[in-house]
């Protein structure tokens, strides 16, 4: 389980100050990373489901991809963390799924049959990435400009798989609060 502490700590500090810590191996400025952009990696992850690869591996390869962001973003290049870990959440799985699809695989993919929506994703259209991406960037946005920050974090913890219970006890709230908060969360994100 987190540290309720560790939410309390964080909350108010920027994305890049969390990966300054995190830098200095800081584990809950790390953890709250991964609350805020676990709906990111899973919305990713989604976009490859038919990839043959398991949802749970495509999530660990966000993961990796947002570890990665972390390790190795530079704040003084000009580009936000928001912007630098969504590709390198993305690059992170594209390639996972590459290297499953590879040559090294090639016996295992000739004996199993791809549907056409399958190859439609692997190969999509500019204009279907272009699109995908927009709405990546549009759900982002208003999960940002419309959930408080206990309706984010209820939100992260129940993709993660937490039930109302766990969540309820991480945060000190009943679990009809914690129901609320998905109604909310849910209601929100319907108009968006």
């Amino acid at each position: 389980m987190f540290d309720n502490q560790a939410f309390g700590n964080f909350d108010s500090l920027s994305d890049a100050e969390l990966v300054k810590l995190a830098k200095n191996s800081d584990e809950g400025a790390f953890r709250e990373l991964v609350v805020r952009y676990l709906y990111l990696i899973r919305s990713v992850a989604a976009e490859y489901k038919k990839s043959g690869l398991e949802p749970d591996d495509l999530i660990q390869e966000g993961l990796l991809g947002l570890l990665s962001a972390v390790n190795s973003y530079d704040e003084t290049k000009g580009s936000a963390f928001k912007s630098y870990a969504g590709v390198c959440v993305k690059n992170k799985i594209v390639s996972a799924v590459r290297t499953a699809l590879s040559d090294k695989n090639k016996i295992l993919n000739d004996f199993v049959l791809l549907d056409d929506e399958l190859s439609a994703d692997c190969l999509s259209e500019p204009e279907a990435v272009i699109i995908s991406q927009e709405a990546e960037e549009g759900l982002y946005t208003a999960i940002e400009q419309n959930l408080t920050e206990l309706e984010k974090k209820v939100l992260s913890l129940y993709l993660l798989g937490y039930s109302y219970a766990e969540i309820s006890a991480e945060f000190g709230i009943n679990e009809k609060a914690c129901d609320n908060a998905m109604q909310r969360v849910r209601k929100k994100l319907k108009k968006h």
